[in-house]
């Protein structure tokens, strides 16, 4: 008997009658075109909870062959039993019911190493690393990178979660193009991106240029701060919070912010000896 997740016995048919618990194969079958988008007004037939997309058994699933639709943990557990669709019977291909299986230990365990068991030669392997990485981002360092698509799955994670760029090695090969990825998603990327790279200053003025406050995460003492901080007031006057007044360009960069924003003259310190003159850029 399978556990109360799917409230199902599959005990052994006796001439020719169904399981305990079975779905009742004439009644009419929930088919994916009859759904709303939520998926309400439908149950699902194994567990006879309505199918939603936050079921406490998966979202709904859709088989290949017949277009039948169940919560994915029910369907993967009938699966275990018998490879064919509850409701009509037409066969489920191993493909898929090997997909089914790990797209259920991906939902059921917390364990961000499942990547790292899943065949990198499985059709559904892409799926099946972004439902891992979707769950727990950890998960993205267990990506295979022995797979030919390897680089072109990790772009499209790094575009919907630029913050996994964390767990790119530096010297990996693709580098460059991660972290293009990820400071197109979020600016916060910067942040892992080591400053010795020679290429840093192409991310940095990437990523200010695109919002003006991510100056907030470039080390102040770097070289070339000042043209960073230059592009960063260019795009959004208001990044001269970022910059130290202090620093040994603050006035040029200030000068430069209120030629921008003339609010930012908020962040100059009235007390410096050239304030009068900074000032001036306001209303230039």
């Amino acid at each position: 008997m399978l556990p109360s997740l799917c409230r199902l016995s599959l005990g052994p048919s006796i001439a020719g009658l169904r399981p305990k618990g079975a779905p009742d194969y004439d009644k009419p079958s929930c088919e994916a075109p009859q759904l709303n988008d939520d998926g309400e007004g439908c149950s699902c037939a194994i567990c006879k909870d309505p199918l939603t997309e936050y079921a406490k058994n998966g979202a709904p699933w859709v088989l290949s062959t017949c277009n039948h639709q169940f919560h994915l943990l029910c369907i993967q557990r009938w699966t275990e039993i018998k490879k064919s669709c509850p409701n009509c019977r037409v066969a489920i291909p191993d493909v898929e019911a090997t997909f089914l299986y790990w797209m259920a230990q991906v939902l059921r365990k917390d364990n961000f190493m499942i990547l790292e068991k899943v065949p990198r030669d499985h059709a559904k392997y892409r799926e099946i690393a972004m439902a891992a990485v979707e769950k727990d981002d950890r998960a993205f360092r267990f990506l295979s990178n022995l797979r030919e698509d390897y680089d072109q799955i990790a772009v499209e994670m790094l575009t919907k979660n630029g913050k996994l760029l964390r767990f790119v090695d530096p010297n990996e090969p693709f580098y460059n193009e991660f972290a293009k990825a990820a400071i197109s998603q979020t600016v916060f990327a910067l942040h892992y991106i080591p400053p010795e790279r020679e290429d840093y200053i192409e991310f940095a003025l990437a990523a200010v240029a695109t919002d003006g406050n991510a100056l907030r995460y470039v080390n102040t003492d770097d070289d070339r701060f000042h043209e960073i901080a230059m592009a960063a007031v260019a795009q959004n006057g208001y990044a001269l919070k970022h910059v130290p007044t202090t620093h040994k360009d603050f006035a040029h960069i200030a000068m430069a912010a209120l030629r921008k924003t003339a609010a930012a003259l908020q962040y100059v310190p009235r007390s410096r000896s050239d304030y009068d003159e900074i000032a001036m850029a306001a209303v230039v």
